[in-house]
């Protein structure tokens, strides 16, 4: 059901997970539109947070990166592999991604994110408009700035539910 998600929404997930490391953040560009770049690396941004690889994840991220979280936090730098781990998420859906040439290698990316966070012996629900700034660093794209709104109903439930495809 996600991969018809991401397909429909010019996010694609792989064939396979057996081999991830191929996913890892692109060492040059590997399509020519840079938005296609940027697609990729952010969809492996999400995977591999989702699947507590801080490694990876921080491959992602540009060195000087912030992020401003829908509780008012902000947090300076690339998260540790136990700050991923006190704030897990168990599924991730990417949807309606824009993006904004603002500058020289320079990328406004706006989307919508539905995760599912554990609470306790079950699952809590959340959605999020997110803004980010990307930008190409040593021929790689990174996302230097994360800022996420929490939103009171996912835009996404509707296309998940029976006869909305």
């Amino acid at each position: 059901m996600l991969t018809v998600l991401f397909a429909c929404i010019g996010f694609s997930s792989p064939t396979t997970f057996s081999d991830r490391r191929l996913m890892n953040r692109i060492r040059g560009p590997q399509f020519d539109d840079p938005t296609d770049n940027i697609s990729a690396n952010l969809y492996v941004l999400w995977d591999s947070y989702e699947r507590g690889d801080s490694e990876e994840h921080s491959e992602m991220l540009a060195d000087g990166c912030a992020a401003v979280y829908a509780d008012g936090s902000v947090h300076m730098g690339k998260p540790t592999a136990e700050e991923m781990k006190a704030a897990p998420i168990t599924r991730f859906a990417l949807a309606d991604s824009k993006f904004e040439l603002v500058g020289t290698n320079v990328y406004l990316v706006t989307y919508l994110a539905d995760v599912d966070v554990p609470r306790n012996a079950d699952t809590e629900r959340r959605a999020f408009a997110i803004g980010e700034i990307w930008v190409r660093e040593q021929d790689v794209w990174v996302c230097r700035y994360h800022q996420e709104t929490r939103l009171n109903k996912s835009p996404l439930e509707t296309l998940t539910e029976p006869g909305s495809l």
